[in-house]
Order: C-alpha cells, then sequence, then structure tokens
C-alpha cells in the first residue's frame, strides 16, 4: 500500500488487506483452542480491517 503507484492501485490493496484482515478475524476467531486467545486475535484483525476503512475515506475515488 506504501509502495502503490496510483490512486486506483492503493484503494485496491487497501481492499485487499480489508478482506484478508476480516478473513484473518473469522479464522482466528473460530480456530484458537483458547476462548481468550480467539477474542483478541479477532479484535486485533478487526481493528486493522477498521483503519484501513478509515483510511480509504481520506483518499479520493
Amino acid at each position: 500500500m506504501t509502495v502503490a503507484g496510483s490512486e486506483s492501485t492503493r484503494r485496491s490493496a487497501t481492499w485487499c488487506r480489508m478482506a484478508a484482515d476480516t478473513a484473518d478475524a473469522a479464522l482466528f476467531g473460530t480456530l484458537l483452542e483458547s476462548a481468550q486467545a480467539r477474542w483478541k486475535a479477532a479484535g486485533f484483525a478487526l481493528s486493522w480491517a477498521a483503519l484501513c476503512a478509515l483510511s480509504l475515506r481520506n483518499t479520493r475515488s
């Protein structure tokens, strides 16, 4: 995302990152053995996805 050459490339990379973080939250939130670990991992992954979503608001389409 940092070295993207154009605005549309940066937006596409950010969307891909959000999708990956959301998938991580779903997988870690269901597959880890400890309930505490599931909540922590899912929370961190969703936090990164939310930060990416906020960064998209500051870009022009």
